[in-house]
Formats: structure tokens, sequence, C-alpha cells
């Protein structure tokens, strides 16, 4: 019998009755909640031996929760029991009183059949110390796969918490640090839950890299279903500036712990990387310098080779602005070509002036 809520009148009865067990069979009582009365078992008269298992159950009984009605020999095994009542059957079962197991009222709180939470304050919360044989809550609910789970039949959901991803910023900026908490699919909230990180020194150091250890990220309980079934957080951290060139370095922020039973997912580490912003610079400045520097090395070059070669054109043939079409031979027999033209012009204008003059006459 696993997942079952018994609530019955406070009256001394059982709420359970399990009649004429033999010694082939075997009670299993898992994850179950006895309020108002516990189990009676009853057994063949000539029934030897029988075991029976109860593990992770609450009985908030006014009277002994487990009775068995004959002389033989039971092997009971148990677990993780809590009781208001001491039991003879059940020695090594946790007594509480019924404040402090807070059961609320038998309501509908997600599922096929009521259920009766436990009070956010219950000591049944995270009790359980070993892995559920029972993966499921009454309603559906998942438990955690580890120790942790609730006692009883309902499972309070608090969820699983976890971070995201790596995280690089410059120095001088803020480290944000998302943390989500993710619950189960159609159900709300039921209670809150703080989650503490903490940080580790890598190559950046706290108090001179960035500021303080960690911090805790809280989460409220809903009274409405999320859809998606998702709370998001963060945690910031600020980083300090450091003059120079310190190159980039990094450190680590890890979830130390929860409350009200909240599991821790994965990834439960990440590393934050600051950026030096001065190595940086200075490697653009250094880059930016070098490139004029060689631009203004290559101009100066390329103006000496140019006066270079006008030196050597001037020296070599003073009369660059001459046309140079073809060979330098063509050019002097049209230099003198030219000389000899205006000679003939000249003489002609001369002869002509000298008759004109005997006209005259």
């Amino acid at each position: 019998m696993h997942n079952n809520t018994f609530d019955v009148e406070a009256d001394g009865e059982p709420a359970l009755h399990i009649d004429d067990l033999d010694s082939n069979g075997e009670l299993d009582i898992a994850f179950a909640t006895f309020s108002g009365g516990g189990v009676r078992v009853g057994y063949y008269e000539d029934i030897e031996s029988s075991p029976v298992t109860l593990q992770s159950t609450v009985f908030d009984t006014p009277s002994d929760p487990m009775l068995v009605d004959c002389d033989c020999d039971v092997t009971l095994r148990s677990a993780d029991i809590v009781t208001t009542e001491l039991s003879e059957r059940i020695p090594d079962a946790e007594v509480q009183t019924s404040q402090a197991i807070a059961l609320l009222p038998l309501a509908d709180n997600g599922g096929p059949t009521p259920t009766q939470l436990p009070d956010a304050n219950s000591v049944l919360l995270g009790k359980t110390q070993t892995a559920p044989t029972v993966p499921n809550d009454q309603r559906g609910v998942p438990r955690p796969s580890g120790p942790g789970s609730d006692i009883g039949a309902v499972q309070r959901v608090s969820g699983s918490v976890a971070l995201k991803t790596d995280v690089t910023v410059t120095e001088g900026d803020d480290v944000v640090i998302p943390v989500v908490r993710t619950g189960s699919s159609g159900f709300v909230f039921e209670l809150a839950t703080d989650v503490e990180l903490t940080t580790e020194d890598g190559t950046a150091k706290t108090g001179v890299d960035f500021t303080g250890q960690g911090g805790t990220v809280s989460f409220a309980g809903e009274s409405a279903v999320l859809d998606p079934a998702q709370q998001d957080g963060v945690l910031t951290i600020p980083t300090l500036a450091r003059s120079g060139a310190q190159g980039d370095r990094s450190f680590t922020v890890s979830i130390v712990s929860t409350t009200n039973g909240a599991v821790n997912g994965e990834p439960k580490m990440v590393t934050v990387t600051i950026q030096d912003s001065d190595s940086g610079a200075n490697a653009n400045a250094n880059a930016n310098a070098n490139a004029g520097a060689g631009a203004g090395a290559n101009a100066n070059a390329s103006a000496a080779s140019n006066a270079t070669a006008n030196q050597g054109a001037d020296g070599a043939k003073p009369h660059t602005n001459l046309a140079r079409t073809g060979d330098d031979g063509a050019a002097a027999g049209f230099v003198a070509g030219a000389v000899l033209l205006l000679l003939g012009i000249g003489a002609v204008m001369v002869a002509r002036a000298r008759r004109s003059a005997l006209n005259r006459q």
C-alpha cells in the first residue's frame, strides 16, 4: 500500500483493518498518512510469522498506531516513521507532537483524491533519509531521487534549483548569476525556498577582483499554478576595475544549500570570467601605434625613393619637361629643324622690307 491518506475521527479505533493475513502474505505500507487512527492487522490463528514493512509513514493518532491481533511472531521492518504515540511494534519510530507534525485539513490539493498537506514548518518535510521506493506522491508530484523527500503521502512542491551557464564580464561591471527554480507542471510552488550560494577563488580573488563571498536567492511560495512551472532569480556580484594589464581572471559560484526540501539540480556550479579592460586597450593602442609607425615608414621610404628617382632623372636629362614621345635623337632633330625654319622666315621678311623701301624712292 503506497501513497494513501487515511483521515478518521480520533476515537482510538484504527483507520485501516487488515484481516486474515497468512504466512505467504507480506504487508508493505510506504508513504502513507494516517490521521486519527492507525493500523490493525489480523492473522490466521495457525500462522507462525509474517513480515510487515513500514516506510516513510506518519501516524498522527491518539493511541498505538500499530496493533497486531495474534500471538505470532511478526517481523516488522520500519524506516523513517513519525508517530505521536509510542508503539510497541515500532520501537524505532520518532515521536513528535501533533503541532510539530502539523498536518493541514483534508482538501483538494491537486491529483485525483483529497490529501493532507504538511504545513510549511512541519517536521515531515525532507525527513526521509533514503532514496524513495515510490517515485511520485499521491497526487503525481515527483519525489526527490535521493534523501530528502517528505514523510507521508504528499510531497510538498518546493521544486529543484539550478544555475544556468558560465558568465563573462568586463572588470568593473556587475556579474549577474541566473538561478532558476523548476517545479511540477500543473502544481503550485507550495513552499518558499532559499538558495544559498558561495564563491570560490580561482585566478580572480575576492576583495581584489570582486566583492562578496556569495549570497542568498529567495523564491516565494505561490498561490496559483505557473505555466511553465518556473521561477527565476539572480545573484549579483560586483567586480573591481584594476589599473594596468592583469589578464583575464576567473572564479566559481556554487549552490551550497536549499531550504524546504528543494532539490539541487544541474548545473550546481558555474565559472565567472573577468576580462581585463586595460590589457585590451593597451593591445589596441600598441597595434595602432605600430600600424602608424609602419605607415609613416612606408611613406618616408616612398618619398625618398621618388626623390632619388627624380634626382637621377633630372641629373641625366635636365630638360624633363620636353615631350618625349620618341627617342632623344628625334627630339634633337626636331629642335634643329625649328631653328632653321625661323631663320628662313627672318630672311624673307628682310628682303620684303628692302623692296618696299626702293619702291617708295
